[in-house]
């Protein structure tokens, strides 16, 4: 037992150094949905209410897409500690990230009646790069994960001791209130837990009662939320129900028939069977090769180089896993964690951007779980073979698993930074460092807009009063296709497109891509030739040729991320 404990102990420091190593600096730079989530929170500190003057929101206005609460306030006492900072808004994923490792240690040993089993699971958790790469941003997915996982141990002893499940109702529900996702998985797992541990349920009818309760109660806010704008915007942004091509596709192919208006054609080509098709390829991508092992996430932010969500070795582990899960003995103590694995992408499959890393982020705990199965059927099989059979096994997985972590490690903090510093925003703390240097020989500031949200950005790293900017006039530019909207200006700032011709012509104006006293848009070269105690920021296309450059701000492979320049 002691030597399992130290072993444990051993597992949770591995997955904290993997998760606070250089924490604020890697992944690099800082996004726009950590900057929302971080400045929010300052706000609801400083206010109590959020940065469009809330008191307290369910739901985060933000970019119009309406965030999940409950991160943001998780934040907020990490604000108080460590003040407004990367580090303090990436900080709770990461802890939570650790303590998921720890639950699952506890789910697997309570499960099998097994620590070893508990050992390997938390280990290939602990060292997930699926799991350790939404641990290290500000993810709301990864409090959502922690909850669900919570939520299933719970669940599990509750079986055992019904006291536990109106606790497990709890931890269902908190996921909901942490991301967009669970609020269809969850309904769904629930649904399956009910059909499969029904019996069991049965005997606890008193605790069955409370947590229903429990339940109704927490869910309650949630029936107003749902339905309204705040509950639907982001879903109506990225859905396959919203996205026109499916019904261009149906119509073009009922085009192509010799009767478009008969039965035939009704018949095979409708919305039902083409949203249908649509979610089931969806949903078998997250299972594929190339998302699981070898490119991952095709979104750049949400992909490490040339890396899958799970490691190459896991192939092996996998099948294996599932052939020891899938066993007659073994069966009854592994359907829970399969249950959860068939559920978990299903709200990923339902929009056009799949496989989506983001979004089914939870399958990376049943995934991480089946893939230690196979570990340990393996470690087994090596142990019944003698002591020799054994060491070079053991000796032989080690390696392998050393290697490939050691190439995770070098693909996220050599490599990511070099190929994805655009899209992590890399560069706005540095250049914020210098407008705040500067910014009183300037009247106005410009600032461009060729990166995401940089008015939320520039609020963030200027520490920007909340009070102040609750009262400022702001204008807002209109939803874009995937439902967001931008602060195009407020007080001194305006966002924008920075034209060459208007740099050239810039009197009294800081262009630059940033906020508070701020404009955020595009500088034109004309604008810049005019300009008195001016200075510029923008991207290397939007400063011109010739002009005296103050400072330039590169990302890590050495391009320009910003240009500062004053005439």
């Amino acid at each position: 037992m002691r030597k399992n404990t130290l072993i444990f102990l051993g597992i949770i420091i591995l997955a904290a150094f993997l998760r606070l190593f250089s924490l604020s600096q890697f992944p690099p730079g800082f996004s726009a949905d950590e900057a929302t989530i971080g400045y929010n929170a300052y706000s609801i500190l400083k206010t109590g209410k959020d940065e469009w003057g809330q008191w307290f929101p369910l739901a985060f206005r933000a970019f119009s897409d309406y965030q999940a609460p409950l991160y943001t306030y998780i934040t907020v006492p990490f604000i108080t500690i460590l003040g407004l900072n990367e580090l303090a808004v990436r900080f709770p994923s990461a802890l939570f990230g650790i303590l998921t490792v720890a639950i699952v240690y506890l789910l697997m040993t309570r499960l099998f009646r097994d620590s070893k089993i508990g050992l390997f699971a938390a280990f290939f958790l602990a060292i997930s790069p699926w799991h350790i790469f939404f641990s290290r941003g500000a993810w709301q997915t990864n409090l959502a994960t922690f909850w669900m996982t919570l939520g299933v141990y719970l669940f599990v002893l509750g079986l055992g001791k019904g006291r536990f499940l109106p606790l497990a109702v709890v931890a269902f529900l908190f996921s909901l209130y942490s991301y967009q996702s669970p609020r269809l998985v969850v309904p769904l797992f629930g649904i399956l837990l009910l059909i499969f541990y029904g019996k069991e349920l049965v005997r606890k009818k008193q605790a069955l009662v409370i947590a229903s309760a429990v339940g109704l109660i927490l869910f309650v806010p949630l029936v107003f939320i749902l339905p309204s704008t705040a509950g639907q915007a982001r879903f109506k942004g990225v859905s396959i129900f919203t996205d026109p091509g499916p019904v261009n596709r149906i119509n073009q192919e009922r085009g192509e028939d010799a009767n478009p208006n008969g039965i035939i054609a009704k018949i095979f080509h409708n919305k039902p069977l083409t949203f249908t098709t649509i979610t089931a390829e969806n949903y078998l991508k997250h299972f594929g090769p190339e998302f699981l092992f070898t490119k991952g996430d095709p979104i750049g932010r949400q992909n490490i180089p040339d890396t899958g969500v799970m490691y190459l070795f896991d192939v092996i582990f996998l099948a294996s896993g599932l052939f020891f899960a899938l066993q007659k003995d073994q069966l009854t103590k592994s359907k829970i964690i399969l249950l959860w694995l068939a559920v978990a992408p299903i709200a990923s499959a339902l929009t056009f951007q799949s496989p989506n890393a983001l979004r089914a982020a939870n399958m990376a705990v049943p995934l991480s779980i089946t893939s230690s199965f196979g570990a340990f059927f393996l470690f087994e099989f090596f142990s019944r073979k003698g002591v020799y059979t054994r060491i070079l096994g053991v000796l032989l997985m080690g390696v392998v698993i050393v290697f490939f972590v050691a190439r995770f490690l070098h693909q996220y903090y050599i490599h990511l930074p070099k190929q994805y510093g655009l899209e992590w925003e890399y560069g706005f703390g540095q250049m914020i460092d210098f407008v705040k240097e500067n910014q009183g020989k300037y009247k106005k500031v410009v600032i461009t807009n060729r990166y995401d949200q940089p008015y939320i950005l520039t609020l963030f790293y200027l520490r920007y009063d909340p009070k102040l900017y609750q009262m400022e006039p702001k204008t807002q530019s209109i939803i874009d296709k995937f439902g967001f909207t931008t602060v195009n200006s407020f007080d001194k700032y305006e966002f924008r497109h920075i034209g060459p011709e208007e740099i050239k012509t810039a009197r009294e104006t800081l262009f630059i891509g940033t906020a508070d006293k701020y404009e955020f848009r595009h500088i034109g070269p004309e604008e810049i030739k005019t300009a008195r105690e001016t200075l510029f920021i923008g991207t290397a296309e939007e400063i011109p040729e010739g002009v005296p450059v103050l400072k330039t701000i590169n990302f890590p492979n050495g391009q320009p991320a910003f240009k500062i320049v004053e005439t």
